[in-house]
């Protein structure tokens, strides 16, 4: 089961691209190394769980790179 999230305030405008990278690997891009990794174990069937919240269905003007991280592990 996976529910990481790293969930900082900003701007679009005034967000920095490193931390538009940090939201987006550890919300995103960890989970898929992780079920990866977990799907090569997996060998006689298994769930692998991503828990994910509200902002993935709703943007949240104040935190962008959240909201597309969280819409992105959704779909």
């Amino acid at each position: 089961m996976n529910s990481a999230g790293l969930l900082r305030t900003g701007d679009a405008r005034r967000l920095h691209v490193d931390e538009w990278d940090a939201i987006l690997d550890l919300n995103l891009r960890a989970p898929f190394l992780c079920a990866k990794e977990a799907a090569g174990r997996m060998t006689s069937g298994g769930l692998i769980v991503n828990i994910t919240d509200v902002g993935a269905r709703k943007s949240w003007s104040r935190f962008p790179a959240y909201s597309v991280s969280k819409a992105g592990l959704e779909a």
